[in-house]
């Protein structure tokens, strides 16, 4: 089914928030998005009222719309929930996940690991490389847990959250952590236990409160 041009600036926005081209805190521009989608003003405002319900965009008093930014308290929270939700990801996969859904986890796990293995894990520029073949991997997990509910949920929290991963994957010995990290959350899901999936895959996404303030800081700079 063909998208309406409501639909499409909905995934635009989305798009926007999930690459980095918008960042936390950035006006969103109804002038701008009305010449590029061809809507007047009545549809985009219903578009970004439908995104303030799900909490990537947030009305100011005196500053517009605006992507979503949370102080530490907010990261805290809304890192804790999502955690969770990974965390049932890693459960389901392990009981659901088909040799086919597998063989691409296990590809996601390896392509990480060799980017670790072959670039500077310390360099900026290096954080943002990883962090698309970071996105391989969780959605390859998400897809095997089999529950389209679950991901939705996971989706739509995680989208809120991914300036804030990304700008963690730039701090010192991240993208060691991480693919490591990885390894171990597929060698659980293939060797059948739930539980400790569940469990790795929840300590992987938590967000320390040491981690969460370097991360705000590295943002600000």
């Amino acid at each position: 089914m063909e998208m309406s041009k409501k639909d499409l600036l909905k995934q635009a926005i989305i798009d926007n928030v999930r690459t980095g081209r918008w960042a936390p805190g950035d006006v969103v521009n109804e002038a701008d998005l009305s010449k590029e989608f061809g809507l007047s003003a009545t549809p985009i405002r219903e578009v970004i009222l439908a995104l303030e319900n799900e909490g990537l965009l947030v009305k100011k008093s005196r500053g517009g719309v605006r992507v979503q930014e949370y102080n530490i308290e907010e990261l805290l929270g809304a890192v804790e929930v999502y955690a969770e939700l990974e965390g049932l990801t890693a459960k389901y996969a392990t009981q659901r996940i088909t040799h086919k859904q597998g063989l691409a986890l296990e590809q996601a796990v390896l392509a990480c690991e060799a980017f670790v293995n072959s670039e500077n894990p310390n360099a900026i520029i290096s954080g943002d490389n990883y962090y698309d073949l970071n996105l391989d991997f969780h959605f390859a997990l998400f897809k095997a847990s089999g529950n389209q509910v679950l991901i939705e949920q996971v989706e739509r929290v995680g989208t809120r959250l991914v300036a804030y991963f990304r700008a963690r994957h730039r701090l010192r010995g991240s993208l060691e952590r991480s693919a490591k990290e990885h390894r171990e959350v597929y060698t659980a899901i293939i060797d059948g236990n739930r539980s400790l999936a569940q469990e790795l895959m929840f300590k992987h996404v938590m967000l320390p409160g040491d981690i969460a303030l370097d991360v705000l800081n590295s943002m600000r700079n």
